[in-house]
């Protein structure tokens, strides 16, 4: 979700764009069972002229637009999931049947938990809803064409949900994210120490971690400094100790990068960084690449 959902940027409005990655010209089929949807979504994408160059076709239930699939080519597919016939997640495995690398984007009405697992499972690359803007519809299927995931806010809650247990306190998220300095302020205070020991300790000054502190419980929605801590120990950030490394490390891993790429950026052998996030999977008793994006999306990294 090099982005804001969870991408699941899950997860979100803050992808990265790698316009290279995007075609000039946007070939886009809009599958809906209502004409006015559809008409609503290519005067959206009309609107944005100036950025992006739309070709679109349209079809009004799966099967027709299982047919346009297989003669032509598509460089993404707006879905919609209640159809006559086929519903979007019948369609969507259809469609990869014959395209198996086909973009898909699943724009619906419904956020209910069930119709999202569907679509996801079936293999749309992304979930966003019907009330959206222009500009989000074209973020949304700018980061799908740049091989990334992306889902509403909404969605993306729901998913990093899904698996907590129903008397676990829910953390609220925010849409700001929490810079490298901050992560680190903020394992230092779920280790107790005081603004003094953390300013020696990250060799910068008590009014900068004044400061960080107050950013933080700004951008986490929080009262003050003890709302902060119990955040820190909702997550069992006193039981982490995270790098520096690991921090931005654990950032490229949550927005889909992979290990070349990671190297790359941080110029680091490939080797290098995967010991990395073996290590992060270790001390976060991670089983898996989503588990760590989880983590991730709950420390405000994307």
């Amino acid at each position: 979700m090099r982005s804001n959902t969870f991408n699941p940027t899950i997860s979100s409005q803050n992808s990265i764009m790698q316009l290279n990655l995007i075609p000039e010209k946007i070939k886009v089929l809009i599958v809906d069972d209502h004409q006015m949807i559809r008409d609503g979504i290519r005067i959206m994408l009309e609107s944005k002229a100036e950025t992006y160059k739309f070709i679109v076709s349209e079809s009004e239930n799966g099967e027709d637009a299982i047919h346009k699939v297989q003669k032509n080519d598509y460089d993404v597919i707006l879905m919609d999931y209640q159809m006559p016939g086929l519903n979007g997640a019948e369609t969507i495995s259809n469609i990869l049947i014959y395209k198996p690398h086909m973009k898909i984007l699943a724009l619906s009405n419904h956020n209910e938990l069930g119709y999202i697992k569907k679509t996801i499972d079936s293999g749309a690359k992304g979930y966003i809803l019907k009330n959206i803007g222009p500009t989000e519809l074209c973020t949304a299927i700018s980061t799908i064409l740049n091989g990334k995931l992306y889902y509403a806010n909404d969605v993306a809650l729901k998913l990093i949900h899904q698996e907590q247990p129903a008397d676990d306190k829910k953390l609220e998220l925010s849409t700001l994210k929490l810079t490298n300095r901050e992560i680190e302020v903020l394992l230092c205070i779920a280790e107790k120490l005081s603004d003094k020991q953390i300013a020696k300790k990250l060799n910068i000054s008590i009014r900068t971690v004044i400061s960080h502190r107050g950013n933080m419980i700004n951008k986490l929605g929080l009262k003050n400094s003890a709302g902060l801590f119990n955040y820190a120990n909702e997550l069992k950030l006193n039981q982490i100790h995270l790098s520096k490394r690991e921090i931005e490390i654990l950032r490229y891993i949550a927005n889909e990068y992979t290990n070349k790429e990671i190297g790359e950026k941080l110029f680091i052998s490939t080797r290098t960084v995967d010991v990395h996030r073996q290590n992060l999977m270790y001390k976060l008793g991670a089983k898996n690449t989503v588990s760590l994006v989880k983590f991730a999306i709950h420390l405000k990294l994307i």
